[in-house]
């Protein structure tokens, strides 16, 4: 899968953009789902004027996590002696069933 990504943000007078994409790959049935098969992810972004951002993870069924790569190109880098940060996610999904039960009853 390719997923392209474009993301405008402004907060408190300061705006920032963010362009780049994700690269999936399904990983094999041994450790699918039935419901949402298992993938590795790849990602890498720009922002503008800022700092390339490199991304890779793992998204199941029920869980994402994923561990990214900020590396500063803008003059905030002298700032930091030029190293990146690194960032750490986990995402869960509570699955809720949306389906209606049926039942009889000698009232009805």
């Amino acid at each position: 899968d390719v997923s392209p990504n474009y993301l405008i943000q402004y907060q408190n007078g300061n705006f920032q953009t963010n362009t780049g994409a994700f690269l999936g790959y399904m990983i094999s049935d041994v450790y699918q789902s039935r419901d949402r098969p298992s993938k590795i992810i790849l990602g890498a972004w720009y922002r503008l004027q800022d700092s390339f951002i490199f991304n890779v993870g793992l998204v199941s069924k029920n869980f994402d996590f994923a561990f990214s790569y900020d590396i500063n190109t803008s003059s905030l880098g002298r700032f930091t002696g030029s190293t990146g940060s690194y960032e750490i996610s986990l995402k869960f999904r509570l699955i809720k069933q949306d389906s209606f039960r049926r039942f009889s009853s000698p009232l009805i």
